[in-house]
């Protein structure tokens, strides 16, 4: 299926033309393909969001209608846009034949329920896009992928896939769709081990407590010498007083 979309050749190019017409809700692009000139455009933000909201979404094959130009059969290439905001600020759009074999990401679905999944293991859906090759006019929508024969340790790859009918993967291209791995599971402390770490522990609040006294005795030990020592100088100073007062 086809999609209508319409274009206008850009007057003007740079960034504060490109800010002027999103203001505008129109969005710049750039058409480009096998012997055609690459031509600077803008089209309605609301027809691109439309297109990328339908069920082939990038994979849309549709016809540009330039103003003032002619049709061209197109695919979206590429896009640039706010992630956050999902804002677009970009698109490329790629002039093909409609019975062109091209390059294309589609995405894959997972069908039923694994058996490793009942057998407490857990389902991952290893890649959600897969590239493939395919004319512009028969682009699958997905590629579902059966799940029912997977157990604990399983997993399916793309070549182990039966892919419909002139869609073929490039050579040597083989990524793991879907496995089933075990629950990792974390492995709870032994009496033994607690009881260890609690020995541990204990010997060391010893040990630091031992220190603890000991430096303090050390302290107390040092502070009583100091006493003493400040004890005799004073002793001393009044035995010189009383000397001086009898020589007098």
């Amino acid at each position: 299926m086809t999609v209508e979309l319409n274009a206008e050749i850009r007057s003007q190019l740079g960034k504060g033309y490109s800010k002027k017409i999103r203001k505008q809700e129109a969005i710049p692009a750039v058409l480009y393909g096998k012997k055609l000139e690459t031509q600077s455009l803008q089209v309605k933000t609301r027809d691109i969001e439309n297109i990328l909201k339908s069920p082939q979404g990038m994979n849309t094959l549709i016809n540009l209608n330039v103003k003032g130009d002619k049709s061209y059969t197109v695919l979206i290439k590429d896009l640039q846009g706010n992630v956050i905001s999902r804002a677009l600020y970009h698109i490329d759009l790629w002039a093909v034949s409609a019975d062109q074999e091209v390059l294309v990401n589609v995405d894959v679905r997972l069908e039923g329920r694994a058996p490793g999944q009942v057998q407490g293991g857990i389902l991952e859906h290893v890649s959600h896009q897969i590239q493939l090759f395919c004319q512009a006019n028969a682009i699958p929508k997905e590629i579902a992928v059966d799940v029912t024969s997977l157990e604990i340790g399983m997993n399916i790859h793309l070549s182990e896939v039966t892919l419909p009918a002139g869609v073929r993967a490039k050579e040597g291209y083989d990524p793991t769709l879907v496995a089933v791995v075990e629950e990792k599971k974390v492995e709870e402390p032994t009496p033994e081990v607690l009881a260890e770490g609690e020995e541990g522990a204990v010997a060391e609040g010893e040990e630091g407590a031992a220190a603890a006294e000991g430096a303090e005795g050390a302290a107390k030990a040092e502070g009583a010498e100091g006493e003493k020592k400040e004890a005799g100088k004073e002793g001393e100073k009044k035995d010189d007083s009383k000397k001086e007062e009898k020589k007098k």
